[in-house]
């Protein structure tokens, strides 16, 4: 009997080691053969992002939960929930109810949550902002289309994240500007419960405000921006001083109408003269405009501009190029630039702009110059007169690698 017993669990371990390998329809399978492998097959199979994209398949998640909660709630590690048509009121109250389990539970799972369409959900059950927010597990959070309610969500929170990707709607962004009230738009205030914890911070139309100025992030290293922001170094630096790579690649800087560029920069510059500035940004890519009008004070290591205007050519003033450069003092810098009669390469100012000796130096460029087909045989002659010019620049610069790519 002791040898058949020693044969079984053998056998068991043995079962147990392919469920772990094997692939999610095969666990699934094997999970259906006998009450050992069901549980352990769960933990597997939610060790997995759970991706759910289908109202159907919500409910069958939220049920497959309910069937052993104590282990389940445990093993769910990374949850998606992409349903951009909403939740009806019924399954609205199920996923509260699921999330209720979440919160209460000591030993949790769940650290990373992702709501896409959330203002669509969160609509299903009014209890359901406020469910999600006792959730003390999370370290990552990312949620698209926020608006009241998730903003709700988003100041109730208990998790202390390290990471956040938010994404408010742009009507509420419009309806705020015409009431002049960005709170619920604030990243600032609405984290505050991860101020020891955020390091990474993602945002799409929102709005930094004085009113989260007293909250500071100490351990924040990354910014990315997209759509509409408000360039303030003060308020960024105060929440967010050790911050080290920006990202607006595809941001949209925006100011107070009642305040001109020349008296913005001047404030924001007359600030950082009297409290400091960053010590030292890593990495910035996005437009010069934006960069212009956030007006850093410290050097940055490598910068990547991705500036469109109007008809998507890029173009970037001589003294706004002067003014970032000197500012920011890069080492590394990379330009797409449109081939422009009296722009660029070939001006004198905007190419004295670009090598004027800084400490410290400028010392690998990259240039993507893109050539309008439309001026037929004279792009041949700019593009010569540009390349001439170009060689006469270097020979004073300092620049250890040069990348010129011709489009």
């Amino acid at each position: 009997m002791s040898g058949v017993f020693s044969q079984s669990q053998m056998n068991l371990d043995v079962l147990l080691v392919i469920l772990s390998l094997a692939h999610r329809q095969a666990q699934s399978r094997m999970m259906k053969t006998c009450r050992i492998l069901c549980r352990e097959g769960a933990r597997h199979l939610l060790e997995e992002e759970v991706q759910l994209s289908k109202q159907a398949r919500l409910i069958s998640f939220i049920l497959f939960m309910q069937r052993d909660p104590q282990i389940r709630v445990a093993s769910l590690r990374e949850l998606v929930v992409e349903l951009d048509k909403g939740i009806s009121k019924e399954t609205g109250k199920m996923f509260a109810k699921l999330f209720i389990e979440l919160a209460k539970a000591e030993n949790a799972g769940l650290r990373h949550l992702t709501l896409d369409s959330s203002e669509r959900i969160l609509r299903a059950d009014r209890t359901l902002p406020t469910t999600i927010a006792r959730l003390t597990s999370l370290t990552s959070l990312s949620m698209s289309d926020i608006g009241p309610r998730g903003s709700k969500l988003l100041g109730e929170l208990r998790s202390c994240l390290r990471r956040a990707e938010l994404a408010f709607t742009g009507q509420v962004l419009d309806s705020r500007r015409t009431e002049g009230d960005w709170g619920d738009l604030d990243p600032i205030r609405l984290l505050s419960t991860s101020k020891d914890t955020l390091e990474s911070l993602k945002v799409t139309n929102s709005w930094f405000t004085d009113a989260g100025q007293a909250v500071v992030y100490p351990r924040m290293v990354s910014l990315a921006i997209e759509d509409v922001w408000l360039p303030s170094t003060p308020i960024l630096h105060r929440a967010f001083p050790n911050l080290s790579e920006i990202e607006a690649d595809h941001g949209a800087a925006t100011i107070p109408s009642d305040v001109s560029i020349a008296d913005w920069r001047t404030a924001s510059r007359a600030y950082q003269h009297e409290h400091g500035s960053w010590r030292e940004v890593q990495h910035f890519e996005g437009s010069s405009d934006d960069l212009y009008l956030l007006s850093p004070l410290c050097q940055i290591r490598r910068i990547a501009f991705t500036h469109n205007d109007g008809d998507g050519d890029a173009s970037i003033e001589a003294d706004v190029l002067h003014d970032i450069l000197s500012d920011t003092r890069p080492s590394h810098l990379e330009l797409v630039l449109f081939l422009n009669l009296n722009d660029n390469l070939l001006n004198q100012d905007w190419t004295a702009a670009l090598f004027e000796h800084r400490t410290p130096p400028l010392q690998i460029l990259h240039i993507e110059l893109k050539v309008s087909e439309e001026d037929g045989w004279e792009e041949v002659a700019d593009l010569t007169e540009a390349l001439d010019a170009l060689q006469v620049a270097l020979a004073s610069s300092s620049l250890s690698e040069l990348e010129l790519s011709i489009e």
